[in-house]
């Protein structure tokens, strides 16, 4: 599981990202053919690649996937880890849609890893959207120029000032978002103050759990911070707020640093 803290509103939540287009095709299997942990795609096995020399990254699964994208954008099969009697489960992935920047391609290749090393005693891994640069095409440039044609849209020529500066990787980015869920896990919200009253019990011990409690909280706020930069453009391109993070019952709005909402 792929967790996502996030500071929302005087509280944190932690969020599961997955990504939206993945059916389990098979369960608790085996295939001659197949082998556990791997991403096939054209028959072609991650495994059985030069990308997977070293340790797999988000990144050299997306090599291995844009590379063997190029002939046909066919589904991918993921496998998971093996069990005890050798069995595995094998997921169904829609090809992500085109390239947008390396920090998306970052976020989609954690989530397929995710599927590759899912297993029974499976932990969850924290994401941190600034470390992995999911947001990093939104400059302050870009921010600028976006501003400035949301402010003057009737008195220039959008379509030759979206080329000029180059911004139709914003609007590429908001509708790639498409592809993942964003989900509150259930039991899982507490308040700021709440917190920080544990981060404040353990403090005089200078501990691990201590320095554990106050890398989340930093993550949280950073990740908020991360998250605040994609709601304030589509706000701009699309007048009116984003709606990505929900809980299984209702959204929960974000609200951000630009004071504009997300859910």
């Amino acid at each position: 599981m792929i967790v996502l803290p996030i500071v929302n509103r005087g509280r944190i939540l932690n969020v599961e990202v997955t990504l939206k287009d993945v059916s389990k095709v098979g369960s608790k299997t085996t295939d001659f053919n197949i082998n556990s942990s791997d991403i096939i795609i054209h028959n072609k096995k991650y495994n059985d690649s030069f990308h997977s020399k070293n340790v797999a990254t988000p990144k050299s699964v997306m090599g291995f996937l844009r590379e063997n994208g190029k002939i046909g954008k066919s589904n991918i099969l993921v496998t998971t880890k093996s069990d005890e009697k050798g069995l595995f489960d094998i997921y169904d992935v829609k090809y992500p849609k085109d390239k947008v920047s390396d920090g998306l391609d970052n976020l989609i290749g954690t989530l397929i890893l995710d599927l590759k090393n899912e297993s029974a005693s499976q932990k969850g891994r924290y994401l941190d959207l600034y470390k992995l640069g999911v947001f990093d095409i939104i400059t302050d440039d870009r921010l600028s120029d976006l501003e400035f044609l949301s402010k003057n849209m009737g008195k220039i020529n959008i379509a030759k000032y979206v080329e000029e500066h180059d911004l139709r990787c914003l609007f590429k980015l908001i509708q790639a978002m498409d592809m993942f869920n964003f989900k509150v896990i259930n039991k899982s919200v507490i308040s700021l103050d709440k917190f920080d009253s544990f981060t404040e019990f353990f403090e005089p011990t200078n501990s691990k759990d201590y320095n554990s409690l106050l890398n989340y909280s930093d993550l949280a706020k950073n990740n908020k911070n991360e998250y605040s930069k994609l709601s304030y453009i589509y706000k701009i391109i699309n007048n009116k707020p984003l709606n990505l993070i929900q809980t299984t019952k209702e959204k929960v709005k974000v609200y951000t640093d630009h004071n504009e909402e997300a859910a």
